[in-house]
C-alpha cells in the first residue's frame, strides 16, 4: 500500500466473511510469515557433549603452544607476546556486504519486544518451566550485551534446576515465583511487583506515542521493514541484523564450563 486508500496487494483474504475458522487461519498465516521474516533468529547450538564434560578446555598459542583455560588469556598472550590478532569468526567474515542497520535496529526490537510479552504472558500464568526455557534466551542476550553478572546468573539458575538440586527444591524454583490474590488463572504476579514497575514505565512512554492514522506516520511505519543498504540511525550506526551470529560456540563451551 502507498496510500491510505489503497487496497492491499499482499495478504488479501479471499475467504467468506462470515467464516470465523478461515479468519484464524488467514490472520495465523499472515502473523507467522511475518514473524519468520521479521523476527526469528538463528542462535548458534553448542554441542552438548561438550557442556556435558567435566574436563576444561585447554587452548594453546599459535606461536609457542604455551597452553591456556581461559580464551581471554590466550588472547591477551598472543596480542602482547607475539602481536597477533584475535583469528576473525567466520561469521565476521560473512559480513561483505553494505547493511540495512535501521532494519536491524527493528529486527532486534521486535525480537526482545516478543521475547519480553513471552515473559510478562508466563508471568501472569504462572508459568515457572516457560520462563526457565526463556531464560536459556535471556543469558545469550545477557552475555553478548557485556552483563556479564545477569548472564552468569541465569546460567546459575539452569545448573540449580536441573543438575544441583533435589527434584523438590528443584520445582519449587520454578513454581515458587508468583503471587496470586485473586485465585484466577491470568492474574499472577512477580513476588517483587515487577509487573506494577513496569507498568509506570509504559505509562510514561506511551503518552509521546498520541496521534492519529495518517498518510505521513503509515509511510514512516512501513519503511522500517524494508531493507535499504546503507541506511542507519545516528545513534546504532553498527546494529547488526542477528546480534548472536557472533557469538564464538568455542568461547561460549569455555564460558559455560569455566562457571560451573
Amino acid at each position: 500500500m502507498k496510500d491510505i486508500d489503497d487496497t492491499p496487494e499482499q495478504n488479501n483474504y479471499t475467504g467468506e466473511p462470515i467464516d470465523v475458522n478461515a479468519k484464524k487461519e488467514y490472520a495465523n498465516r499472515v502473523i507467522k510469515s511475518f514473524v519468520t521474516e521479521h523476527v526469528v533468529n538463528n542462535i548458534p547450538q553448542v554441542p552438548p557433549q561438550s557442556i556435558e564434560s567435566n574436563k576444561r578446555v585447554t587452548l594453546i598459542c599459535r606461536i609457542c603452544n604455551k597452553k591456556y583455560v581461559r580464551p581471554s588469556a590466550l588472547q591477551k598472550h598472543e596480542e602482547k607476546i607475539h602481536g597477533l590478532q584475535p583469528p576473525k569468526s567466520h561469521t565476521a567474515v560473512a559480513q561483505a556486504k553494505e547493511q540495512d542497520t535501521v532494519y536491524n535496529y527493528t529486527h532486534q526490537v521486535l525480537v526482545l519486544l516478543l521475547l519480553r510479552l513471552n515473559h510478562n504472558d508466563a508471568i501472569k500464568l504462572g508459568d515457572g518451566e516457560r520462563i526457565l526455557r526463556l531464560y536459556k534466551c535471556f543469558c545469550l542476550y545477557f552475555k553478548v550485551s557485556k552483563c556479564p553478572k545477569y548472564a552468569i546468573a541465569a546460567l546459575h539458575l539452569q545448573e540449580q534446576v536441573n543438575c544441583l538440586l533435589n527434584p523438590r527444591l528443584a520445582r519449587s524454583l520454578t513454581c515458587n515465583r508468583f503471587v496470586n490474590h485473586q485465585g484466577k488463572l491470568d492474574t499472577n504476579f512477580p513476588m517483587n511487583l515487577d509487573v506494577e514497575h513496569d507498568n509506570k514505565a509504559f505509562k510514561a512512554d506511551i503518552h509521546s506515542f498520541k496521534g492519529e492514522i495518517t498518510v505521513r506516520s503509515i509511510s514512516r511505519e512501513e519503511e522500517l521493514y524494508k531493507t535499504v543498504p546503507g541506511r542507519k540511525y545516528v545513534a546504532f550506526p553498527d546494529m547488526k541484523h542477528n546480534v548472536l551470529a557472533d557469538i564464538d560456540v568455542e568461547s561460549l563451551r569455555s564460558w559455560i564450563i569455566s562457571n560451573q
